[in-house]
């Protein structure tokens, strides 16, 4: 059995790459997990941390299987091909959730918050705060700026909160 040396040697150093990026994105991953405000944000970073850290060395596995084969025999175009494979789902998960999703959530939120039955961000929070702290609405949202001043306002939201 024949072994190429030259893609052998590539792969090597591609391999050192792999297992330094991994370790890396490891442990930014769990950094930012330990920081996530909520389980949503905390989900999708496992998510992209797993098809990180499976994916990409399965893909160096694969292409350094490929150094057993000849090029064009069935063997070394299923394991190229399995290999590429292993880099798209990694590269398409990483991209879905760290670009796509934040993406669709902003406009989702932009959405209902500039609905018409919704009503203004500002009216909708601040009718919600009053009645909590069962408050006059109509003297909170006049224009008249000795009703109430905006540091009043937002204190008392905290409150409510």
């Amino acid at each position: 059995m024949e072994f190429c040396t030259y893609p052998l040697l590539s792969i090597i150093v591609h391999g050192v790459f792999v297992s330094a990026f991994v370790s890396c994105f490891l442990y930014v991953g769990l950094k930012i997990i330990s920081m996530a405000i909520n389980k949503s944000l905390e989900r999708r970073v496992w998510v992209m941390i797993v098809a990180v850290v499976v994916f990409l060395p399965l893909r160096v596995m694969f292409l350094g299987f490929t150094v057993m084969s000849k090029p064009g025999d069935l063997a070394f175009e299923v394991l190229a091909f399995l290999g590429f494979l292993a880099m798209l789902f990694s590269t398409s998960v990483c991209v879905v959730i760290s670009v796509l999703r934040p993406i669709a959530d902003s406009l989702a939120v932009h959405w209902i918050f500039e609905s018409r039955e919704f009503g203004t961000v500002s009216q909708q929070l601040n009718i919600i705060s009053m009645e909590h702290l069962n408050m006059p609405v109509s003297g909170f949202l006049s224009d008249n700026a000795d009703d109430f001043s905006v540091g009043a306002s937002q204190s008392l939201l905290r409150a409510a909160v």
